[in-house]
């Protein structure tokens, strides 16, 4: 059992697969409660973990047809965030669904972060101010972070409020980066043969 068990370690080492837990904060479980209205910018700050790559970043907006979000990610300070943004995804469509909401997933943003400092995630829908960000009534699953607003026509972030927005932040461990071309291919065949010399000796075992 020990033998086959690092042998498995071994092929997923080898074929790149990331042998460490990921770090997930999510609070989709706790709502959503309501949605902001009449807001331009709506933040959700939260504490960089241990593992600081931050690799996607999920959240839920009222439906809004004809309307866009761009993720924006921050430091944050004790008024609000930093002058330029660490992170932009690009625009992502808003649509009229039927359910009233819509969840965006913005993959592959890989922004490494400093362990134990806050940043803010900003939901930026370019100027639109009626219904928006989804966000929980309770803070049971996640309290590193707050939600917080910026009112139109305001130039001052308010104070954070004691609720969440409704997101999914994934985080890697540093280093957990791909494994640079021609290494990767030998390194995937290793991966392919420790995983058929296992499959060989399973057999031999239920033969």
């Amino acid at each position: 059992m020990f033998k086959n068990k690092l042998l498995l370690l071994m092929a997923g080492a080898c074929l790149g697969l990331p042998l460490e837990a990921t770090t997930i904060f999510n609070t989709y479980p706790d709502g959503p409660a309501n949605y902001t209205n009449a807001f331009v910018l709506e933040a959700q700050t939260f504490t960089a973990p241990a593992d600081p790559v931050l690799s996607s970043f999920e959240f839920r907006m009222a439906s809004a047809e004809g309307q866009s979000v761009q993720l924006e990610i921050y430091q944050w300070g004790a008024f609000g965030p930093a002058a330029t943004p660490l992170y932009t995804s690009a625009a992502m469509a808003r649509i009229n669904a039927p359910q009233g909401f819509q969840d965006f997933l913005v993959s592959n943003i890989n922004l490494s972060l400093t362990p134990g400092d806050l940043y803010g995630a900003v939901l930026d829908s370019g100027g639109y101010a009626s219904f928006n960000a989804a966000f929980n009534g309770n803070q049971n699953s996640y309290t590193g972070g707050n939600l917080w607003l910026l009112s139109q026509n305001a130039t001052n972030w308010s104070a954070p409020y004691p609720y969440n927005v409704v997101f999914q932040a994934t985080f890697q461990p540093a280093g957990d980066s791909p494994v640079p071309e021609p290494a990767a291919f030998l390194l995937m065949g290793a991966g392919l043969a420790t995983l058929a010399l296992l499959r060989r000796r399973r057999s031999r075992l239920h033969s």
